[in-house]
């Protein structure tokens, strides 16, 4: 048997920046998401009793990734997008230049690929995707030869990756199994459904990159089952 050195097997160069008009319902519900975020900051100007360490609290929430990702996918479908640093704007910027609804940072979840931007959407109703320089704790967790690649480069090995599956995604999941659809044909009708740059790029985030990423869901689903408090509830999804 001979040993072959694996080597990149997708090479892009993507352009360095991109803007997409939001759809309608889809900026309105990023506005919801900012909403109680506005709240909280105009009660701590009103009563002026916040201390720095309410006002750097972080909120986690996954609601904005589904709608961000379905634009993001528009701008690179071969990579496997990782959000990190959510942010919503603050009442703070008052020029109309920072003015946005939210933004995040967005990486590639392929060890070997640099590919590292960020996503605002301004309240002009359009997300704007420009590249930005990779972090170093991310350039320390990859190979050499990171260092001298552009971060608008996709280079993807022939391995799948997959994207954490969060809490919305997770809930459809969840009610499929819910309703006796197997992990098996819901790993791969959602395989198959992929794009063919999707299938170029390695990409599985659409089902995991194995059956046992659906199989830790459904544990997870059947566990938080058993602890519910009504034993109504708990029989009824079990």
């Amino acid at each position: 048997m001979i040993n072959v050195t694996s080597s990149a097997t997708l090479t892009k160069t993507l352009p360095t920046s991109c803007s997409v008009k939001l759809n309608y319902q889809d900026f309105e519900t990023l506005k919801s998401l900012q909403k109680p975020y506005y709240e909280r900051q105009m009660n701590n100007l009103i009563y002026n009793n916040a201390s720095e360490t309410n006002e750097k609290k972080r909120y986690n929430g996954y609601e904005h990734i589904p709608i961000l990702l379905k634009y993001f996918k528009q701008y690179t479908p071969y990579c496997s997008g990782v959000f990190k640093n959510k942010k919503f704007g603050t009442l703070r910027n008052t020029t109309v230049g920072l003015l946005c609804v939210i933004s995040s940072n967005i990486y590639c979840k392929q060890k070997e690929c640099a590919f590292y931007c960020r996503a605002i959407v301004k309240t002009n109703c359009f997300i704007y995707i420009y590249i930005q320089s990779s972090p170093r704790s991310k350039a320390t967790q990859l190979n050499q030869n990171k260092e001298n690649q552009l971060t608008n480069e996709v280079n993807h090995k022939s391995y799948p990756a997959a994207r954490p599956i969060q809490k919305p995604e997770r809930l459809q999941l969840e009610t499929l199994m819910n309703k006796g659809v197997t992990q098996h044909h819901i790993f791969f009708e959602q395989k198959n459904q992929r794009t063919v740059k999707e299938k170029c790029g390695y990409n599985y985030d659409s089902c995991g990159t194995s059956i046992r990423t659906l199989k830790k869901i459904k544990a997870d689903f059947k566990s938080q089952a058993y602890k519910a408090q009504n034993e109504d509830d708990s029989i009824r999804h079990i």
